[in-house]
């Protein structure tokens, strides 16, 4: 397996990714990736947007089936903090659905403070870096 920080996927990997997930949410292609592959297929996608200065939104994190019960979520995770932590940034921000209250549980284990709670869901952020 091979981990490493690319700008773009194709459109159509992610795409097919996410079907494979059933995604249940919109794909934000504005996303930079940190991206997983095995044997060339794409196998994870984490996506976080710049462009929501001054801090960075996490958006996604998209792993295929057969790799969702192994330690890739933390490799993705720990990834994904090192692109943003180069970039200059000194931590993230990150909006969960209540009806992905399985994901907010895991937000908190790695660390992500709630400091916004919404009808539909809570905005987390994570402090990064010294």
């Amino acid at each position: 397996m091979k981990i490493f920080s690319i700008d773009r996927i194709t459109d159509t990997e992610l795409f097919n990714l996410a079907n494979e997930v059933n995604l249940k949410e919109n794909i934000d292609y504005f996303c930079n990736f940190v991206v997983a592959r095995e044997k060339g297929k794409l196998i994870a996608a984490a996506g976080v947007n710049f462009t929501r200065l001054p801090v960075p939104k996490f958006e996604h994190i998209i792993i295929a089936p057969q790799y969702q019960k192994t330690r890739l979520f933390v490799i993705m995770l720990k990834k994904l903090e090192e692109y943003i932590k180069a970039r200059g940034y000194k931590g993230y921000i990150s909006f969960i659905l209540n009806t992905n209250n399985h994901i907010q549980n895991y937000a908190l284990k790695w660390g992500m403070k709630p400091y916004n709670i919404k009808s539909n869901g809570i905005w987390f952020e994570k402090k990064i870096g010294g």
